[in-house]
């Protein structure tokens, strides 16, 4: 045990599993986190890119899909990432202007999501 840094090891572990999952579980949880994060992305950013490339899908209710498609990304980039480490250690590490900065674009992205659909609704219910 040199400079203590086994023990330091040791305490930094144990901030990380305190919850109430073992490692086992904390770790197939990470996993499909992850995956839900990453796949949430990729599939947001297919959609933009198909109505962006193909010219018979520039139609106002496509151009409202892609930006639900942009808000739903920047869900996926930049607020989903600090979600799963926050339900992961059960606590914020990151100071309070990150967390108030992670808020606020939460509930800008979610609330321009929630918008969005209802100007697609919207669209539909008066075009079609």
């Amino acid at each position: 045990m040199q400079n203590g840094s086994s023990h330091d090891d040791e305490f930094n572990l144990a901030v990380l599993y305190r919850s109430t999952y073992s490692q086992l579980q904390t770790l197939i949880l990470v996993c499909v986190f992850v995956l839900i994060v990453v796949w949430s992305a990729l599939v947001n950013c297919v959609v933009i890119w198909a109505v962006y490339k193909k010219k018979q899908l520039h139609t106002i209710t496509n151009y409202f899909i892609s930006s639900l498609a942009v808000a739903d990304l920047m869900v996926a980039v930049t607020i989903m990432p600090f979600a799963v480490a926050l339900f992961i250690t059960e606590e914020w590490m990151l100071g309070a202007l990150c967390c108030t900065l992670w808020t606020s674009g939460d509930i800008l992205c979610c609330t321009a999501s929630i918008l969005l659909l209802t100007a697609i609704a919207l669209d539909r219910l008066t075009t079609g």
